[in-house]
């Protein structure tokens, strides 16, 4: 279950990503797009993955955004140890209340049936290499949170997303590049920054459709050459044990 709810949080970052740019088309005449309010991104990804349980009668995830990142650290590990004898209770141990070194919140957390299953950084456009490094590094701190007392947490996987945009590009051309560019640019930081072996990730890189600029269809049928602006792409990354 667990592995076809991470697949399902991937498919709804994507999706509240594109519903934040319809948004903001909304919001503005114009056939761009400026993307501000960080809490916009968040709330539509929120909304996109609470869709999860609309057809479940008890809802199996509860979605919290801004958690402090200590408590979920705590939330994420075994609340007791393992006893081998379960009528000695004094053998039990209790987790503690300090599994992590970084302060602030998460921006989205994910929780299936009351358990942690999943955290989420968002930024805005165009993270530099410091700040992508930084959450990176902390959905990865959070990867292998363990307890001295109850042991590795039970998280899968955790996310980072962003908008990627450049303001120059005009074909469907530059725009692969553009794609292309930003995969590359990924990966580096990613193969340069990730500390545990074991760590896995996938990119994704998503091209946000022209209809959702409002470009007329004139334009549109102009083969590789119609005009846009921005080339605007939602990345997720997603990290894995």
């Amino acid at each position: 279950m667990k592995n076809n709810l991470t697949e399902k949080l991937e498919e709804k970052i994507i999706s509240g990503m594109l519903n934040t740019c319809k948004d903001l088309r909304l919001f503005s005449d114009q056939n761009e797009i400026t993307i501000k309010p960080e809490y916009l991104i968040n709330v539509n990804i929120a909304k996109s993955i609470a869709e999860i349980n609309k057809n479940e009668i008890i809802p199996i995830i509860k979605i919290n955004l801004e958690e402090k990142t200590s408590e979920f650290s705590i939330n994420a590990v075994p609340t007791f140890s393992y006893i081998e004898n379960p009528i000695n209770i004094f053998n039990q141990k209790i987790r503690g209340f300090n599994n992590t070194s970084r302060n602030g919140n998460i921006d989205i957390t994910i929780y299936e049936n009351n358990e942690p299953h999943s955290a989420i950084e968002v930024k805005l456009v165009n993270p530099n290499g410091k700040k992508i490094t930084e959450d990176i590094l902390r959905l990865e701190e959070l990867l292998y949170t363990e307890d001295n007392h109850t042991g590795k947490t039970n998280l899968k996987s955790t996310f980072f997303t962003c908008f990627e945009i450049c303001e120059n590009s005009k074909s469907k051309n530059e725009i692969n590049k553009h794609k292309s560019l930003t995969e590359n640019k990924y990966s580096e930081i990613l193969d340069k920054v990730l500390k545990q072996n074991s760590t896995k990730f996938k990119i994704s890189v998503n091209i946000i459709p022209e209809s959702v600029f409002n470009i007329s269809q004139e334009i549109l049928s102009l083969e590789d050459s119609y005009y846009l602006k921005k080339s605007v792409l939602s990345l997720v990354v997603r990290l894995n044990k």
